[in-house]
This record gives structure tokens, C-alpha cells and sequence, in this order.
């Protein structure tokens, strides 16, 4: 599904009446009944108090309707304005007078006195409904609505948000001082970037797609250049093995790795290709770490490499028939790293992933991946991504889509920003947002397993796909395993054996 940012979904908006000709009012009705119906459905019998928060935009008009809507179904709903009613204009002055004709109670709270006497509404209520701002706030909160947002956060009533939490960036995620932590979300025609980027999407609760009547031959109209992906919808690119298949039709994977203190990662790696379909795995290491990993999973073929920066032809050797490469997981940041990576994307043919240390030896001079003789995938976290673009991990967790994209149009790769609902931009501005994965992936090794997955991938797709489809089963099976014991004592072990567990899953959906 498309992921659309506030602009787009204006642009969306627009064509749609100006063009295709059906009314604002009519779509803000639809919006509004789309979430009274979701909220009904939700609910068993008629609560106590229902407080519906209006905004003086298009979100507190879908508000009004919220609130009507309710009234109509017998609740006890009340609306609280958090403007002046003569600031409420167009489609939404409509649905507010509407509103007002059919006796729904109206409190305003255009000012910070005035909310003080509503303050007992807010705290009566045990349904709280958040038409604030939706997608129209993209700046610090501040007055009335900060206070509200404020109050409406000590409340333990149910809190559903319109559109978009109000408080969250919609376009990054972001938290804009204060926002309102909803139990769910019902958002209009498509979703918006800021309910799947943390941290909005931890406040936007369980998120709801709403058809609005907007005609899918509007939202042709636009190249969107991102989309949102579950693991339903990439089943369909996971086929059965032919039965005359061998294992060299699965790839040949050189992972490049380890070190005496880090040996670990690279069998991580290693068994992540496995994992990940390879026919072949092999590792080239250092001798004092071939020696620790001798014998450890006889399926490995190790081979010692050490620093043979000064011997190109050793490198190509070891880079001989292989059909993907993985380099990095536990292999240092020596200068002697440094030369081998350098010597290995100028003169392999095959994919590369770069994990890790391959990726802290580029930090501030990313653009020389540029030179890179075969495709690459980057599978940064959000420090090594700030390392690569010269910046900080805040900065790039307060808008993860512009910091995948700009690193993506910098070196030319595909990139794969780890953390939650994990990102992959391409160099042409495509993103992929997906929706697996927990907090309990968060542990050491297990970006690892996933560069070993991907790298099992690229040996025979298209790195996209492959960058793609690796996350969504490596994210599914940190799933799997959680779901069995616990987020807290997952490890990348977990990860590895709940792989085969995400592949039946994917052959099963497909």
C-alpha cells in the first residue's frame, strides 16, 4: 500500500474534488462515519461519556461528523472546540452548524481560561476522540492545544485519533513537543508516513485504513514513491524449490568477517546465508579466527585471509565463482580493513552487502561507495548511518526517510535502515516501510543474521527485493520467536532457528 506524506495526501484531496468532482463535504462525511462505525464496532454497550476534541481545520470537521454520528447511535457524546466557532470554516463550518441543529453540546476552549472550566468534561469522559489537527499540525504544539494534548495524556480514558495522533509529525514521525498516545487510529485512503515511523507509530496505537470514496484512478495519478509492506504482501515472491534444483542454482556466498573478539558475528553471517536459501557459504577470515571457528558448523567453508591488502591476487582468488559477497559482521576497523573492502568493491562483479565495520570505514566520505564496481546494499543502524552522512543519530531518527533516501542518493545502493518498521530506500527515491519485527530484536548478533539473509538473496534477485524480502523474514521470525517465549530474552540465536518458521509462514500466505 502507498505511503503518502501530508503533501501528497492534499494533492490527493484536491484532484479528487477539483477534478473528479465529488464534494469536500461528501468526503469529510465519509471520513467522519468511517471512524464513528470503527469506534461503535470496537465498543460493546453505550458508554458513560464520549468527548469529541475538534480542531478549527478539516480534522475537526470529520469531528463534527464523528460526533454526530455518535449522538445519532444514542451515545452521550459532547463536542469540545478548541477554537473560536467563527474560526470554523468551509466543509467543517458545515458539518458544525449540522452539528449544532441537532442539540449535540457544544464546549469551546479557544483559550487557556476556557479550557480550565472544561477540565471536568475531560476527565468525565471514557472515550476520548482526537480531531485536533490530524495531518495539518507539522510544528511544535503550543497554547490551547498543547494544554489539551497535556490533559487529554492523564486521562485512562480510550483515546481513538483521527487521521493522525495529534502531536506527531506527519511527514517524519516525529514527537512535536507532546502528543496524544491513541489505543487506535483511523486514517483516511492511504497511510501516512507519520504512523509508521517511530515514534509515531508507538503512539498511534492500532492503525485503521478507511476508504473515503477516493477513486484509486486519483492516487494513479501520482508517482508516490513510497509504500508500506506487510509480510501478506510480499508472499507472492516466495516460490517452491524446483525439483531438479541444486546448490549452486541457490548462489555461492562469500562472507568477509571476524576477528579474534568478534568471531561471532561472522558465523552469525555466515549461518544467516543459510538460513537465507544460499546453496554455498564460505568465510574468508583472519587465521587466529579461522582457527577459533574450525569445525564450529561443518557446512561453513572457512578460509584464512588476513591482511592481503598488497595482494590483489589473493583477493581474487578468494573472490573466485562466488555469487554475492557479505562483508563486515565482527571484522574490525583497521586501516588493513579498510584496504581489503576497498580492494573487494573494485574488483568483485557480484553484489556486496556491507554491514557493520564495512560501513564505519566509509563514515564521512560515503560518496566513495559510488565507485563500487558491483551493486551494493548498506544495512546501517542509525548510528553507522549518521556516521556515513557526516551527522548525528538524532538527527536521522527524527526523520528516518530523509536519511535513507539522502545516503541511497549519495552512494548509489540500496540501503536498509534498521529499527523499527525497518526502511529500505533505493537511489531513485523508492521507499519501502514494513511492518515486522519487535523491540526484542534489539540484540547483539542479529543484524548479523539479517546481513547474512540478505546477502543469501542478492545471490539470485533483484537487490531491491532481495533487501526487501530479506527484512520481511528476518523481521518475522524475531516475531515468531517472541511470540513463543519473550521479547526480553530473544537473541540472534532465537532469530536464526525462527527463520525457517517465517519461510513456511510466507509459502503459506502466498
Amino acid at each position: 500500500m502507498h505511503l503518502v506524506t501530508s503533501d501528497e495526501m492534499r494533492r490527493i484531496d484536491a484532484i479528487t474534488i477539483e477534478e473528479i468532482g465529488i464534494p469536500g463535504v461528501v468526503l469529510m462525511e465519509n471520513a467522519g462515519r468511517s471512524v464513528a462505525d470503527a469506534i461503535l464496532t470496537r465498543r460493546d454497550g453505550v458508554p458513560e461519556a464520549v468527548l469529541v476534541l475538534a480542531g478549527p481545520g478539516n480534522n475537526g470537521g470529520d469531528g463534527h461528523v464523528i460526533a454526530r454520528y455518535l449522538h445519532q447511535a444514542g451515545w452521550p457524546v459532547r463536542l469540545l472546540l478548541a477554537t473560536d466557532p467563527d474560526r470554523v470554516v468551509g466543509d467543517a463550518a458545515v458539518h458544525f452548524k449540522i452539528l449544532e441543529r441537532i442539540g449535540v453540546p457544544v464546549l469551546v476552549a479557544s483559550t487557556l481560561e476556557a479550557l480550565a472550566d472544561c477540565e471536568g468534561a475531560i476527565a468525565e469522559a471514557d472515550i476520548l476522540v482526537d480531531a485536533l489537527g490530524g495531518t495539518g499540525i507539522d510544528s511544535e504544539l503550543r497554547g490551547v492545544i498543547r494544554a489539551l494534548v497535556e490533559r487529554v495524556e492523564e486521562s485512562s480514558a480510550l483515546k481513538v485519533a483521527v487521521d493522525l495522533p495529534t502531536g506527531i509529525h506527519p511527514d517524519t514521525g516525529a514527537l512535536l513537543g507532546a502528543a496524544i498516545q491513541a489505543d487506535f487510529t483511523v486514517t483516511f485512503a492511504l497511510p501516512k508516513h507519520g504512523l509508521v515511523h517511530p515514534p509515531g507509530a508507538l503512539y498511534a496505537g492500532d492503525v485503521e485504513v478507511a476508504d473515503i470514496g477516493i477513486p484509486a484512478s486519483v492516487i494513479a495519478q501520482l508517482d508516490l514513491e513510497a509504500e508500506v509492506l506487510s509480510p501478506g504482501d510480499v508472499a507472492g515472491w516466495v516460490t517452491e524449490r524446483p525439483m531438479d534444483s541444486h546448490k549452486g542454482t541457490y548462489g555461492h556466498v562469500l562472507v568477509i568477517g571476524g576477528s579474534p573478539s568478534m568471531s561471532g558475528a561472522a558465523l552469525l553471517a555466515s549461518l544467516g546465508a543459510f538460513a537465507g536459501g544460499a546453496g554455498l557459504v564460505s568465510l574468508a577470515t583472519d587465521e587466529e579466527t579461522r582457527a577459533i571457528l574450525a569445525g564450529k558448523r561443518p557446512e561453513i567453508m572457512i578460509t584464512a585471509l588476513g591482511d592481503v591488502a598488497g595482494e590483489a591476487d589473493s583477493v581474487l582468488a578468494v573472490l573466485e565463482g562466488k555469487t554475492s559477497i557479505v562483508m563486515g559482521p565482527g571484522m574490525g576497523s583497521s586501516e588493513g580493513t579498510r584496504r581489503i573492502i576497498e580492494r573487494v568493491l573494485a574488483s568483485s562483479a557480484c553484489p556486496v552487502v556491507l554491514d557493520a565495520d564495512a560501513l564505519n570505514v566509509y563514515a564521512g566520505s560515503a560518496e566513495a561507495l559510488r565507485d563500487a564496481a558491483s551493486p551494493c546494499i548498506l544495512t546501517p543502524h542509525p548510528g553507522e548511518l549518521a556516521r556515513l552522512l557526516g551527522c548525528d543519530a538524532a538527527t536521522v531518527q527524527g526523520d528516518r526517510p530523509s536519511a535513507a533516501r539522502a545516503l541511497a542518493a549519495l552512494t548509489g545502493a540500496i540501503v536498509i535502515l534498521k529499527g523499527a518498521n525497518t526502511l529500505i530506500a533505493d537511489p531513485s527515491g523508492h521507499l519501502v516501510a514494513t511492518l515486522v519485527g519487535n523491540a526484542g530484536m534489539a540484540t547483539a548478533g542479529s543484524g548479523d543474521v539479517l546481513a547474512g539473509v540478505v546477502g543469501a538473496l542478492v545471490a539470485r534477485r533483484h537487490p531491491m527485493e532481495s533487501a526487501v524480502l530479506g527484512v520481511m523474514v528476518h523481521g518475522l521470525a524475531g516475531d515468531v520467536c517472541a511470540s513463543e517465549t519473550s521479547q526480553e530474552s530473544l537473541t540472534a540465536t532465537d532469530i536464526l532457528q525462527g527463520i525457517p518458521v517465517a519461510w513456511s509462514a510466507l509459502h503459506e500466505k502466498g
